[in-house]
């Protein structure tokens, strides 16, 4: 059987700010942080003040994913991908206005869109009918698209209030977290794009997710959106835990996925990398012995190649791999140069291979 395979260029992965203050408002709606690092939460929390809080409790959206109507409005505006800075996309909450938004919405979703906001939801479902396959799933995404249409112009005041709101977690916390953090997605971004490549084989896709993400538990609707060449889009978040999150339409599908366990698995691998460059200079019979023979007095080569009845060229060899990677320390005396164990570097790796190997 011949496996699935993503087109050439159907997969896109890149970081977003229209995502990151998504799910950041999803999470903070919450009286408990859930799929967060506890850290940000916190910091969020102490950083924002009570007086967001309370605001945010009385935004008018009965449940915490019902802000994801705000990826939803930034993927119709065509602001989902931005990187560096959410302006734009506080500017188009401000501007939009119900003429705007269903133009927007007719170019994104290619279907007509009802101008009357007592039509405005139903006439979206009509044309896309992507996640509605039961009563219960058209009834939710019904409120979806109706705070939709509050978002973009039929709530003037609703539209107000919101707009503020992601102004302020951008301008009090976000911003200040990308400044910092943002350079990880981007590592990150560029990771997963050079070990997917172009046109990925769709289970190498699905794999690339963390284990509990949402797709990962429902494969069967990511796999039909790449056969129908839907537009799939990763992206690597700060501000989530391992569920992640999609956004979906009939022309796109787009992937949140939290850095909190793909940003532990890099820097695990980074860490193992580095500890194995010392190690493998170590792992050597004759380099073990001429750190023991180094270790109680300075010795130097012609010393070291007699004593250890090795060529001198292949002591120099040894001895510059170990100075490299700082295991003994190098003097000169008159004419010849001595070497010593240095201890304090190797009790220093020991302790640190010990520690990768044996977390506390």
């Amino acid at each position: 059987e011949e496996r699935l395979r993503l087109r050439l260029g159907q997969l896109v992965v890149a970081p977003s700010l229209a995502a990151e203050l998504t799910m950041l408002l999803v999470h903070l709606s919450r009286s408990e942080p859930l799929d967060i690092p506890l850290e940000r939460f916190e910091r969020a929390r102490l950083q924002l003040g009570g007086s967001f809080f309370a605001r945010l409790a009385e935004a008018g959206l009965a449940k915490p994913t019902d802000h994801l109507v705000l990826l939803l409005f930034a993927e119709a505006w065509g602001l989902s991908q931005l990187s560096d800075d959410a302006a734009p996309l506080v500017a188009a909450l401000e501007e939009s206005t119900p003429e705007r938004l269903c133009q927007q919405l007719e170019g994104w979703l290619g279907c007509q869109v009802d101008r009357r906001r007592t039509k405005f939801a139903e006439s979206i479902l009509e044309g896309d009918r992507e996640g509605t396959e039961t009563p219960q799933a058209r009834a939710a995404m019904l409120v979806v698209l109706e705070n939709l249409g509050r978002l973009g112009g039929f709530d003037p005041s609703f539209q107000r209030k919101y707009a503020r709101l992601v102004a302020e977690l951008w301008e009090k916390f976000l911003s200040g977290e990308w400044e910092r953090e943002g350079g990880a997605v981007r590592q990150e971004v560029q990771r997963l794009s050079e070990a997917l490549g172009l046109d990925p084989l769709f289970d190498d896709l699905l794999a690339a997710l963390p284990r509990g993400h949402v797709a990962r538990l429902r494969p069967e609707a990511l796999r039909r959106a790449v056969a129908e060449g839907r537009h799939i889009r990763l992206i690597p978040l700060l501000s989530s835990g391992a569920s992640g999150v999609l956004v979906s339409s009939q022309q796109f599908y787009s992937l949140g996925y939290g850095m909190s366990q793909a940003e532990a698995l890099r820097r695990l691998s980074q860490e193992a990398q580095r500890l194995s460059v010392p190690l493998k200079a170590i792992a050597d019979p004759t380099r073990l012995r001429i750190l023991r023979a180094v270790a109680q007095e300075a010795w130097y080569t012609g010393e070291i190649a007699e004593r250890l009845g090795i060529a001198q060229p292949t002591a120099s060899q040894h001895l510059k791999i170990l100075r490299d990677q700082g295991l003994v320390d190098a003097q000169q005396r008159g004419n010849f140069v001595y070497y010593r164990l240095n201890q304090e570097r190797l009790e220093a790796y020991l302790d640190q291979v010990r520690r990768f190997l044996l977390p506390e």
